[in-house]
């Protein structure tokens, strides 16, 4: 009796040429990459769970980034799972999942290092009196061997580098630098929506020629508002360092994880112009092809691996001066005159 083997059945080619899927689909030669990512990725996330769990270093930017860890140890789990089923198996939900979370995904470490130069900023308009300034107990604490300053008291707070003498408390410039700082932190919400349309209409356009042009430039938009959005952050870096008075240096670190996520979306713009016929085809320009594959594990997987593994390792609440919240600063309440306690 003569048993017989099913072929495997890849999706058919159309004439229809749509976007080039970022990072391809998952084929044999992703398995072993996309192991190893899920695998670091899952380390990182021990290292998230520890700093949330202790309180000298849990806050809400922390909660923010061990999301998105733990969001990218599933979904290279799922390309590893997905390199080792049939073509014939390929998922139209995990696809408009994998385009929506790389063109935009990346923004989410971009936003919490924009946070974080925020409250560096606000916390050089923090009045400190002479008096204060000489009897606190201040000590240095390398953190990745970055310095910085942390008060001994129960409630640890991050001082900025300061010279002798008092400083005056400046409110008006702390809220200034509190709205510029939000306005450009709203701005990274459009990218996300958009890419969230894009996705959806991604796996349409696959069979349905009068949607390619419009999903094609919302791929070129995110791309180009992700490159602005990431521009702005590094000059107001520059800005910061060049002009805010007292400045702590640690910007400088910021600076550099800017200038590290500015290289995926300039790799989004260069690869959009590519197209194919089929999700599995391996033609040039496919984005499956080893030299593509090879080029988005550098250019978009290890741009925003390497500011996860920075921002772990540093304690963001000591060294940045943050809150459980934002910028641990806060206004002052109005001590009622004597007039008005009567």
């Amino acid at each position: 009796m003569t048993t017989k083997i099913k072929p495997v059945v890849e999706p058919p080619s159309s004439t229809i040429r749509f976007p080039a899927p970022i990072g391809g689909v998952p084929l044999a030669h992703d398995f072993a990459p996309s192991v190893l990512f899920a695998c670091l990725y899952g380390l990182l996330a021990f290292l998230g769970f520890y700093r949330i769990v202790r309180s000298a270093s849990r806050s809400l930017l922390v909660f923010s980034l061990l999301a998105f860890i733990v969001e990218r140890v599933v979904i290279w789990s799922l390309r590893a799972e997905q390199a080792r089923t049939p073509s014939e198996d390929f998922s139209r939900s995990l696809t408009i999942y994998w385009q929506i979370t790389f063109s935009a995904g990346f923004l989410m470490p971009h936003s919490i290092t924009l946070n974080l130069m925020r409250c560096v900023v606000v916390g050089t308009t923090k009045g400190i009196s002479s008096t204060l300034r000489s009897s606190s107990t201040i000590k240095t604490e390398e953190v990745g061997g970055l310095s910085s300053f942390v008060n001994t008291s129960k409630t640890s707070v991050a001082v900025p580098r300061l010279g002798h003498g008092a400083q005056e408390d400046q409110p008006q410039k702390r809220a200034m630098y509190r709205r510029i700082f939000g306005l450009i932190a709203l701005q990274t919400i459009v990218p996300f929506v958009i890419s969230v349309v894009m996705g959806n209409g991604y796996v349409d356009a696959e069979t349905d020629a009068t949607k390619v042009s419009a999903i094609q430039t919302l791929r070129y938009v995110i791309a180009a508002l992700a490159l602005a959005l990431i521009q702005i952050g590094l000059a107001l870096s520059i800005w910061a360092i060049l002009t805010v008075p007292r400045i702590a240096r640690k910007v400088i670190l910021l600076f550099a994880l800017e200038t590290t996520l500015t290289v995926i979306p300039i790799y989004h713009l260069v690869i959009m112009t590519n197209s194919t016929t089929s999700l599995t085809s391996t033609t040039s320009g496919s984005q499956n092809t080893p030299g593509e594959k090879a080029a988005f594990y550098v250019f978009q997987v290890l741009p925003e691996f390497a500011p996860c593994v920075v921002l772990l390792i540093v304690n963001m609440k000591t060294m940045f001066g943050t809150g459980n919240f934002g910028d641990r600063i806060m206004d002052p309440k109005k001590k009622p005159t004597d007039q008005e306690a009567a």
